[in-house]
């Protein structure tokens, strides 16, 4: 029997904020505004290479190490992608450890699943409508009232921040959704070398690339974009 641990799961939203403000005019003119706060999206940072030898990749979360010291810590090296030194590299990495708190605490341990979560997102909805009927008899214009019935037309407007600024309303994820891979892994490696005889699973170390400039969120995605939609509506 297999005896799984428990984790967050990726699409877990542990704190949410709707607030909802509506006000209507006589003419039956409706304005209502929605706010939507959220927690972000919870992911892991894993190997691309097979790190316990399943034969499968992209699922295994990485060793943290304690710092450039460790015999654990992987060994650098450039790339067409990654032209820095190993040196900086290795600086970087560690540097991009203890600037975030949810690796910080995990050093000297591979990293649990979904320990990690994207920034805190906030969005605004508008919506207008008017009642056709109240506001042709506002204006004297309403040959005869129709009682019970109504036709109403209605303007939303979803993520309204981003309409008024292109930096408002972003709505951030992961580069690559969850898992993340933090560094590119082209091999297992003697640790210290990028000598890869003799190097296993059990004694190697990952022979990476690390991007100093690597940053696992953004918000190029269709969410972070404003969006309008017109509807009419008939009651009776």
């Amino acid at each position: 029997q297999l005896d799984l641990p428990l984790f967050h799961s990726e699409f877990e939203t542990p704190h949410r904020i709707i607030s909802d403000l509506s006000y209507t005019l006589p003419t039956k003119t409706s304005l209502s505004v929605i706010y939507t706060g959220q927690s972000g999206i919870h992911f892991t940072y894993v190997s691309p290479s097979d790190l316990n030898g399943d034969n499968q990749t992209l699922n295994d979360p990485i060793y943290i190490p304690t710092g450039p010291s460790d015999p654990k810590y992987p060994s650098f090296t450039t790339s067409k992608s990654v032209t820095t030194a190993p040196a900086d590299q290795a600086t970087a990495f560690n540097n991009f450890i203890s600037a975030n708190s949810c690796l910080i605490i995990q050093r000297g341990y591979i990293m649990k699943s979904n320990t990690c979560s994207s920034p805190w997102t906030n969005e605004f909805d508008v919506s207008i409508e008017q009642g056709i009927q109240p506001l042709l008899r506002s204006l004297s214009l309403s040959p005869g009232i129709v009682h019970g019935q109504d036709l109403s037309i209605r303007l939303d407007i979803i993520n309204f921040g981003n309409l008024l600024n292109k930096n408002w309303g972003r709505q951030i994820s992961t580069s690559n959704f969850s898992p993340v891979q933090l560094y590119s892994q082209s091999g297992i490696v003697q640790p210290g070398t990028t000598t890869t005889a003799g190097a296993n699973l059990t004694n190697g170390v990952p022979l990476a690339t690390f991007n100093p400039a690597f940053n696992p969120f953004t918000y190029t995605n269709v969410y972070s974009n404003y969006g309008m939609q017109i509807s009419l509506r008939y009651s009776f």
